[in-house]
């Protein structure tokens, strides 16, 4: 499955959850999820809907997801030296449940429930547990291994990795605090014209890679994605467009997801407007060509 490249997170966690399901429908497995932590404080969620148990229940942006042999990405440095960072890629491997009650409800589930279903949880389990450097083969994945993050593997002869869960009254990460507010689906409870927004954590430091925001896409490059960039209630810049277009290595391995019937591209008419920013001229120009090193005080001077 490639990765959508999005420009909200709103569109993220939706597409997320759907993508999650189709990969698990063709892979003949399920998705898990379970609850995100939501931040306590007074503004931890503003504008409650009126029926605060259906939203916990329907909305995907309220829990984490995962499958089975999906591309993820870290969310946190974890440990830059054994190659766990933010925007690390690494593959679902297995779930460590809390205790005996949670492995014997997911392992029924499992048995019982077709592929594609979405099981939840009550709670996080102990470790969600990935493989490093999946795109290579074992014996270069083990010489990785030993060379970058020299502790023992989760599973013998192979890359597993384990990434603890927080909880509510324990967390095994430093400098990890709620997200900004996010939209919650529908409107709020009190006066329609202010959004429900919250503010949450996921309780394990990862995020499936089947859609991410076209800014945390900086740095990385992905091998396909799908752009969805048709214009939408939060327009694109130049600058996002850039980044969004060189993602990948190879024209071939770029697709488009548009809102137009047919084949039309109405949605995409915005991108014939955009400029770079004034500041792009200057900063370009005062790169020596033959060295590539940039002369800060010419650049400053030209952009006057």
């Amino acid at each position: 499955f490639a990765t959508i490249l999005v420009a909200t997170n709103r569109e993220r966690v939706d597409l997320t959850e759907v993508q999650a399901i189709e990969f698990a429908k063709r892979n003949n497995t399920h998705v898990v999820r379970w609850p995100v932590l939501i931040s306590p404080n007074s503004d931890g969620w503003i504008n409650k809907p009126s029926d605060v148990t259906a939203a916990k229940e329907n909305d995907p942006i309220f829990f984490q997801h995962w499958v089975p042999k999906s591309l993820s990405f870290c969310l946190l440095n974890v440990s830059p030296p054994k190659h766990v960072g933010n925007g690390t890629g690494f593959e679902c491997h297995s779930l460590t449940c809390v205790d005996e009650e949670q492995q014997e409800f997911l392992d029924h589930c499992v048995r019982t429930m077709p592929f594609g279903s979405v099981i939840t949880l009550k709670e996080a389990p102990r470790s969600a547990n990935f493989r490093l450097f999946p795109d290579l083969e074992l014996q270069d994945r083990l010489a990785m291994w030993e060379e970058h993050v020299q502790c023992p593997s989760l599973v013998e002869n192979d890359t597993i990795l384990p990434l603890y869960a927080d909880t509510a009254n324990k967390s095994y990460y430093k400098f990890r605090d709620f997200s900004k507010p996010q939209l919650v689906r529908g409107k709020n409870g009190v006066d329609a014209f202010f959004p429900s927004k919250v503010r949450i954590k996921l309780p394990i430091p990862f995020e499936l890679g089947f859609a991410i925001t076209i800014h945390k896409a900086q740095g990385r490059t992905l091998s396909r994605i799908i752009l969805s960039i048709s214009k939408g209630q939060r327009r694109l810049t130049f600058p996002a467009i850039f980044v969004a277009f060189s993602r990948v290595r190879r024209a071939k391995d770029m697709r488009l997801l548009l809102v137009d019937s047919g084949k039309s591209y109405d949605s995409l008419q915005y991108l014939t407007q955009l400029k770079p920013p004034a500041h792009f001229k200057p900063f370009f120009e005062n790169i020596n060509k033959e060295t590539g090193k940039w002369d800060s005080k010419k650049a400053y001077e030209s952009f006057l």
